[in-house]
């Protein structure tokens, strides 16, 4: 679990060995230590708010006899300045117009869950339609109605999607109106589906419902999307646009583009207009890919 506020607040917390020692880093810096308690429960509020810019956040564990284990996952986030915080927080009714002096840096706080080693679905945290508290870093009450956070391809091309719902809601998931599945939110109301069938190339439309007693239909999400045909995502010398491939996510664009996938809050500023969440992105999508700024 994290939670960060505008101002960098941040409170981390997650499982291990009870009575290992877990260390949040962000590359070579320490963010802080905490220990595992008897449950297995762990929970570290950094004495310093974390700065603004983009980092990644990895976990490493140290048991009572020395052995160090490295977490699977890491979460990349992303910290506003204060200016674009404030702005972000007006809410105006048309939006701030960028300025051509704008540098690439995200407008809101964003925190996506990723395997390590970048392959595989990632799950965001914090990001688009997910507010919390500026005063602590808690999520605001959200809609029991379920959404969908990502749309994703696993190494065989099939579809794999993830989202957030009531704990415990039955959900059912349809592409085109035909049956793609059934999943249960877990007690965190997070649900992950992985349909049978592969999804062909062309637009479709996909339908997630939270089903009651009966099948009775108690709330719903529609997005739609665009599946292109399988192919490698081609980077040529000073291009600046490309189109997002089946398997492709911001983090392996920016990784392919600059080297480090953490950059990839740069396209996601760059294409906020058609990118309402940095972690769903559909095949046929073309995103304009900027130069990265030197700090």
């Amino acid at each position: 679990m994290v939670r960060i506020n505008r101002r960098g607040n941040a409170v981390i917390a997650g499982r291990g060995t009870p009575g290992s020692e877990v260390t949040v880093r962000a590359k070579d810096e320490v963010v802080g230590k905490a220990s595992v308690d008897d449950r297995g429960e762990w929970v570290l509020v950094p004495e310093k708010p974390l700065e603004p810019g983009s980092r990644e956040l990895s976990l490493e564990a140290r048991s009572k006899s020395g052995e160090v284990k490295l977490s699977e996952n890491v979460v990349v986030v992303a910290v506003p300045k204060p200016e674009k915080a404030v702005a972000a927080a007006a809410e105006s009714g048309e939006g701030a117009r960028k300025s051509e002096s704008d540098d690439a840096g995200p407008s809101q706080v964003i925190a996506v869950l990723t395997p390590r080693k970048g392959g595989g679905p990632s799950r965001v945290l914090q990001g688009a339609g997910q507010k919390v508290d500026d005063k602590a870093a808690a999520p605001a009450k959200t809609s029991t109605d379920p959404t969908v956070d990502t749309v994703d391809y696993d190494k065989q091309g099939k579809l794999v999607l993830s989202g957030k719902g009531q704990p415990g809601a039955k959900l059912r998931a349809y592409i085109d109106d035909e049956p793609a599945g059934e999943v249960e939110a877990d007690k965190s109301g997070t649900w992950t589906l992985k349909p049978k069938e592969k999804v062909a190339a062309g637009r479709h439309r996909l339908r997630v419902e939270r089903v009651g007693a009966g099948g009775i239909v108690l709330g719903r999400v529609v997005v739609p999307f665009r599946r292109s045909a399988p192919g490698e995502l081609r980077l040529a010398a000073g291009e600046v646009r490309i189109t997002v491939q089946p398997g492709n996510s911001l983090w392996r664009i920016a990784r392919a583009t600059y080297g480090d996938g953490v950059l990839y809050t740069l396209i996601f500023n760059a294409n906020d207009r058609q990118i309402g969440n940095p972690n769903l992105i559909f095949p046929g999508q073309v995103l304009t890919v900027p130069r990265p700024t030197t700090n």
